[in-house]
């Protein structure tokens, strides 16, 4: 006569936000030849099978919960392991809003700034002299909401542009914002000419 129960069984698995649609739960449990994986209400996900794996899967912002018992040879089943929840996050964050910097200038280092769009969010940077027709490679994510490039060449009439592209603390990348246009003028004006010479000055009567 077998009376005693498994184990309660242990769930390992992701648990809150994480950056996937699919989540791998694995249980296990002493003396167990089976396995019963329910959701938190209640319902069966995976009735009692030697498969002590289940994989959930959900969308964006929907969150799942599982928790598993275990059943032994002699049909003893065992209590409910914890409870363990996760919910997806595919989505990036919104595009950033870009201060793009006065001009026509001759600042040769200029800076554009732009907002947070979320806590724990980085950013990634590129430049274009062609006013957006082609750009340079990123910068790498950082946490900075501004960009300052290094000395601009001295052509005057470039017209600059950067974009910029947001991650969260995920993974998840954001849409490219583009900036205005940046124009660089280092042209002084000619130099003055004197349209009319002004009156001699002398003592004649």
């Amino acid at each position: 006569l077998d009376t005693v129960a498994p184990s309660t069984p242990t769930l390992d698995g992701p648990s809150g936000t994480i950056a996937s649609t699919s989540a791998l739960y694995i249980a296990s449990s002493s003396g167990a030849s089976t396995y019963e994986f329910r959701a938190s209400d209640g319902t069966v996900l995976q009735n009692f099978s030697s498969s002590n794996k289940i994989t959930l899967t959900s969308t964006h912002g929907v969150s799942k919960t599982v928790k598993v018992r275990a059943r032994d040879a002699a049909g003893n089943d065992s209590g409910f392991s914890n409870t363990l929840s996760f919910t997806p996050d595919v989505a990036g964050p919104g595009a950033v809003t870009i201060n793009t910097p006065a001009s026509p200038s001759n600042d040769r280092t200029p800076t554009w700034t732009w907002n947070n769009v979320e806590s724990g969010a980085t950013y990634r940077v590129r430049l274009s002299d062609n006013n957006g027709s082609s750009y340079g490679n990123y910068t790498s994510y950082s946490a900075s909401t501004s960009y300052t490039p290094s000395t601009l060449p001295t052509t005057s009439g470039t017209n600059y542009k950067i974009q910029v592209q947001a991650k969260d603390s995920l993974g998840n990348e954001g849409a490219v914002a583009t900036s205005g246009t940046y124009t660089l003028d280092t042209t002084a004006p000619s130099t003055p000419t004197f349209s009319a010479q002004p009156p001699a000055t002398g003592n004649d009567q």
